[in-house]
């Protein structure tokens, strides 16, 4: 686990913040690979991605860790366009706090 740590801080440099995104998505083929490649359209890392689809199917819960030192606006203005994407929340952390919980 360590070296992924060390690699992502490389890709993304010491000024980078993790963000978690928070998505509410309508379940339709091609929907997480155009919220994927918008993420990196945008400069954005991606570091972890969970995904939970509601009991009837038509509905997934995303919860998305990007890292960059770009400003996350320019990722959620994006995301926000999608025809998938319902909704949005977003959380923030420093990556020296999350390197720190990772190794600790």
């Amino acid at each position: 686990m360590n070296n992924t740590i060390t690699q992502v801080k490389a890709v993304v440099g010491d000024h980078s913040v993790m963000h978690t995104l928070s998505l509410k998505i309508n379940n339709i083929s091609g929907s997480l690979e155009r919220i994927i490649r918008t993420v990196r359209h945008r400069g954005f890392e991606m570091v972890s991605l969970n995904v939970n689809v509601s009991g009837d199917g038509r509905t997934a819960f995303v919860e998305l860790s990007v890292c960059s030192a770009r400003h996350l606006s320019s990722l959620t203005k994006q995301l926000e366009k999608l025809f998938d994407v319902q909704q949005i929340s977003v959380g923030c952390q420093a990556f020296k706090e999350l390197n720190y919980a990772r190794t600790a």
